[in-house]
């Protein structure tokens, strides 16, 4: 995931799915799409602070850094987000398209 995308900078509707993206657990890593810092900045800092509001910060944390260091030392890759709904207002998208349990 980007941090543009969890900040609204494709629109509402990619915010939204990002967001619920994180909260379902189905993002391991979150990364810019910056291209360079005038134009098109990182806003990781901004991203992760908005992540952490929705994960908790050891999980956004681990979205930038934890994840990302495990993959470049070549170690497995251990899920920093293990959710199971908490503060969840809706049913999830998997949950409204599958009917998963």
């Amino acid at each position: 995931m980007t941090a543009q995308s969890l900040l609204g900078e494709w629109g509402k509707e990619v915010q939204r799915f990002s967001a619920e993206l994180l909260e379902e657990g189905l993002v391991h890593i979150m990364g810019s799409d910056a291209h360079d810092a005038e134009y098109r900045p990182p806003k990781l800092r901004e991203a992760l602070l908005l992540a952490a509001e929705l994960i908790g910060e050891e999980a956004a944390r681990a979205l930038v850094d934890g994840v990302p260091r495990r993959i470049l030392q070549g170690k497995p890759i251990i899920s920093a987000i293990p959710l199971s709904g908490v503060g969840r207002r809706k049913p999830s998208l998997w949950k409204r398209i599958f009917g998963a349990p």
